[in-house]
């Protein structure tokens, strides 16, 4: 944005212009600037923008600009500033281009690089970046029906709003053909360009869609791999080769059973189990040679919209989200690693001292309930207080919320034990944040005939309901524990591996086998 004065001393200021229309058209203030020209607001024209060029004098480009709207490509997807009129100066001459207003947006990069996305996402969890991933495909799918190829297809070309949505900028420079004529896209940023490509002047190159194949992998890497380009990586020996020659030789150092001479970078998640379905389509982006076909943007849609439904939440940080193939959260490591908190958030207000008085007055009142360990202002919680609950079932859970859950869900009358952590397995089995031993005192003497055991199922549910096994399998109880299996309301096609091969060994049964013989 531009201040009255900078605005005044604009050599575009004041100057007449006029649409394809016929109309006037006055310039506002200077929304950005780049090397053809620069972008104001459109004055006399509600939530438009204008792109006037520096050097507009090419009759390529005026011919380009009038083909774009001529074919009412603004029309056709919302998700590219296409050019909607023609603009002119007063005696005629070609200026630019009249465009939908693309405001409150930052670019791509300001998301995916975790320092900038600090100052300028402060908010945002990895759900957000998986949704951005399936929107930035989203959008090149909707471009490509256009029959565009973008060919510069590069992060500073996206930009991102609050809500994960993506627009595309310099929609001037696609690859767009109309009434007979081609018009080429001249430019393109090497770390985003295919092999086949690469060291290739692009001028009189005729891009395709496979091309821009290539690019939308890189950034959909970019964006759920924290920034990492995909062909960064360590060397076995000596220096890495430069980029533009790893991505020409291929040496995509993800795939463990091909090597490059290149590892992954340190702390980066093995993509085979993260996720083993992007893990094929990165490979084939990556390495395709000859006819085979780089994945286009409608399956990357598909497949992003599959992976953002089964991201489960890490229970040591709500921000970070991972695959359920995975056995704990790459982020965590990444982060003990590095040293740097991936999604560090805003720094906290400060708390009113009205406030801070308030939390004092409860942190003195809160105990835990002498029968099940939950949080409580009593020494009984409400719950076990209750005479019409049934003290022949218990059920052990992790921590108070999962008793607030199952209480909503109406599906048990008996008791509870709150065990107020979980068993880490990745920490030699510490049984130092569950409470066993309070566990063992509370069945003492107790009328419970039935234990349930609701631990979640994760790494960590898992590594709980097994030492919870172990402890009571000599005792006289009934243990059960809660099934796996299919979501409601699912179906077959979205539900992960995992899930449906539990689903199948936990089915239940229906009828038995009826003795049809004579």
């Amino acid at each position: 944005m531009t201040s009255r004065a900078d605005h005044e001393k604009d050599p575009a200021y004041g100057l007449k212009l006029r649409l394809g229309s016929g109309r006037r058209l006055k310039l506002g203030e200077r929304l950005g600037r780049g090397g053809e020209g620069s972008v104001y607001a459109a004055a006399n024209r509600r939530n438009h923008a204008v792109k006037l060029y520096r050097a507009p004098d090419k009759p390529q480009l005026a011919n380009k600009i009038a083909a774009m709207v001529d074919a009412g490509l603004a029309k056709q997807s919302p998700f590219a500033a296409f050019p909607v009129d023609v603009v002119h100066t007063q005696d005629g001459a070609f200026a630019g281009f009249l465009m939908k207003a693309v405001r409150d947006r930052r670019p791509l990069h300001d998301l995916y690089a975790p320092g900038a996305r600090k100052q300028h996402f402060p908010d945002i969890d990895y759900r957000f970046l998986a949704r951005t991933a399936t929107n930035i495909a989203r959008a090149v799918a909707s471009i490509h029906h256009t029959g565009c190829v973008i060919g510069d297809i590069n992060p500073s070309g996206m930009l991102v709003a609050d809500d994960a949505t993506v627009a595309l900028v310099d929609a001037d420079s696609f690859q767009f053909s109309h009434g007979g004529q081609q018009f080429l896209c001249a430019v393109g940023v090497p770390d985003y360009t295919p092999p086949e490509l690469q060291g290739h002047s692009f001028h009189g190159v005729v891009r395709t869609q496979q091309h821009d194949a290539f690019g939308l992998a890189v950034i959909l890497f970019q964006v759920l791999m924290m920034g990492r380009h995909p062909f960064d990586g360590v060397p076995d020996a000596g220096e890495a080769p430069p980029m533009g020659e790893r991505i020409q030789r291929r040496l995509y150092p993800h795939i463990p059973e091909r090597p490059t001479g290149m590892q992954p970078p340190p702390g980066l998640p093995a993509l085979t189990e993260f996720s083993g379905t992007l893990a094929d389509l990165f490979a084939h982006a990556f390495t395709a040679q000859g006819n085979t076909p780089r994945p286009d943007a409608l399956q990357w849609v598909t497949a992003l919209e599959h992976f953002e439904k089964n991201l489960r939440r890490c229970r040591a940080d709500r921000r970070h989200h991972y695959p359920r193939e995975s056995t704990t959260c790459p982020w965590c490591q990444m982060e003990v690693q590095s040293g740097t908190p991936l999604f560090p958030g805003r720094p906290p207000a400060p708390i009113p001292p009205e406030l801070a008085e308030a939390l004092q007055h409860a942190l003195k009142q809160v105990r835990h309930c002498t029968r099940c360990n939950t949080f409580c202002e009593d020494e009984i919680c409400p719950v076990c207080a209750d005479p019409e609950r049934d003290g022949r079932r218990l059920m052990i859970v992790h921590m108070p919320a999962d008793v607030a859950a199952m209480e909503a869900a109406h599906c048990h009358d008996g008791l509870y034990f709150v065990l107020m952590g979980s068993v880490n397995p990745t920490q030699n089995m510490d049984l130092s944040h569950v409470a066993l031993e309070k566990l063992i005192e509370r069945l003492a003497n107790s009328p419970v005939q039935e234990i349930i055991i609701a631990t979640s199922f994760t790494a960590e549910g898992d590594a709980t309901a097994y030492v919870l096994t172990e402890l009571l399998k000599e005792q006289p109880y009934k243990i059960s524990r809660l099934a796996r299996g299919m979501p409601l309301g699912s179906e077959l096609e979205y539900v992960d591996a995992g899930t449906l091969a539990q689903a199948v060994y936990e089915r239940q049964l229906l009828q038995e086998k009826k003795d049809t013989s004579c």
